[in-house]
């Protein structure tokens, strides 16, 4: 097999922008914040993101270039029982991809919708067979991005696919700060209530946003950092990785609280924000055909890079694993990200498929997505810590740097990290 390899620093940095920003900053981070008392919850988000967020990409970029190997590769470096947790890491990816994928043929169904001036209800997406489909073409389409590998393929749809994320983000975030109201959507969003920063809920909630975001636990940045061939700085990369995910998160708050409270919409409307309240807003404003192709546009070119980042993790352990080709891979791949979108796919469906009273693909979303991100970001933070030699690694987060990393930092990774993480996972599961 070629060996993969990112053509150049730039092109690494973009894909791993790419990869963190996602459906994630624009469509989850607003009516998360929405349901977390607005500027209260950006106390906590911030917080989480420079203490840990930083850290952690850094850590597993460190070492995906040591170890120059997948997740399951990587940990079984530092001891062969450990594969069993790589394994674990890749299939709660897989099964994330699967209703990610389905929730991203929704943003195209919306995107085709808008864009033919068809009006199209979720209820009404969802009352047919039609996502399904849409969920087939996407992984058709993400597929197709994969097999052509990592420098031609995966690394020149981040350069444009960023580029163009932030060409339309900044021109509607402007339209939307201009219309009527919005300044009262900007005072919900940035007026902090301090009576809920002692909230431990909001600290999980912002750990768990965080995470999920930058695309952290999941062994996308282990993959993406063992396809570095060029002299980087880790902890520069990762800072300018994490600097554009939040600045995106920010600009879309503003964009998402504009629109939300110039059309008398409620900010706290969970998951229906994106596919019920913002459609039924831009219905109603001039322009909004226009307006609401230029936003899933958005919505699906930022889902669409996080999409290839996710089906890359299955793709290079079963490539790394089972020394297949790239192209047998991501058919693997592929065959059983399919078996699991559809299955979500269905719990919002004629059929109603659910598990007990939750619809399949919002079970999978609260017990793989949440809570196995955490489960396998935390056994990643243990076994590094606590089996890689503290030589190598500072070697690694230094290297290429003009600051010498401290070694505090790995006490921070060794003692702190690992107890944030479960006590999140705690939280999370008591709240």
């Amino acid at each position: 097999m070629p060996e993969q390899k990112w053509g150049t620093n730039t092109g690494f940095v973009l894909a791993a922008v790419g990869s963190a920003v996602g459906m994630g900053n624009i469509w989850r981070f607003p009516y998360i914040t929405g349901e977390n008392g607005g500027g209260a919850f950006l106390i906590p988000y911030f917080t989480v993101t420079i203490l840990f967020g930083l850290i952690f990409m850094s850590l597993e970029f460190a070492v995906g270039r040591y170890y120059n190997k997948s997740i399951i590769g990587s940990l079984a470096s530092l001891g062969s029982h450990f594969r069993w947790a790589g394994a674990f890491t890749v299939i709660v990816i897989t099964v994330i991809a699967g209703y990610y994928f389905v929730i991203l043929g929704w943003v195209g169904s919306f995107f085709v919708s808008t864009v033919s001036h068809d009006t199209m209800t979720f209820d009404g997406l969802t009352s047919s067979y039609y996502p399904i489909l849409s969920f087939g073409v996407v992984l058709g389409l993400v597929a197709a991005i994969a097999a052509g590998g990592v420098s031609c393929s995966i690394e020149r749809l981040n350069k444009y696919g960023v580029l163009a994320l932030i060409a339309i983000l900044v021109p509607l975030a402007i339209y939307a700060v201009s219309l009527p109201d919005s300044d009262k959507g900007i005072a919900y969003y940035l007026t902090p209530d301090y009576t809920k920063i002692s909230d431990p809920a909001i600290w999980s909630t912002a750990f768990g946003q965080v995470f999920f975001s930058l695309s952290l636990g999941m062994g996308v940045m282990v993959a993406y950092g063992s396809y570095i061939k060029n002299k980087i700085s880790l902890a520069k990369a990762s800072s300018v990785i994490i600097m554009t995910n939040a600045s995106v998160s920010v600009i879309a708050g503003f964009m998402i609280f504009s629109f939300v409270f110039s059309y008398g919409a409620d900010p706290a409307s969970g998951t229906n924000l994106a596919f019920v309240v913002l459609p039924q807003a831009f219905s109603e404003m001039a322009f909004g055909s226009v307006v609401g192709s230029a936003f899933f546009a958005l919505l699906f070119i930022a889902g669409l890079t996080s999409a290839v980042s996710l089906l890359e993790v299955p793709i290079g352990a079963l490539s790394e694993q089972f020394g297949i080709s790239r192209r047998k891979a991501v058919l693997a791949s592929s065959g059983i990200v399919l078996l699991v979108g559809i299955v979500a796919s269905l719990g919002y469906s004629p059929v109603s498929l659910s598990i007990g009273d939750t619809p399949t693909l919002d079970w999978l979303d609260q017990y793989i997505g949440s809570y196995g991100v955490v489960i396998a970001a935390g056994m990643f933070a243990v076994i590094v810590m606590w089996r890689m030699d503290k030589g190598t690694l500072l070697e690694q987060l230094g290297m290429h740097g003009k600051i010498a990393m401290p070694e505090r930092i790995l006490y921070v990774c060794k003692y702190v990290l690992p107890v944030v993480i479960m006590l999140s996972l705690v939280f999370s599961f008591v709240s």
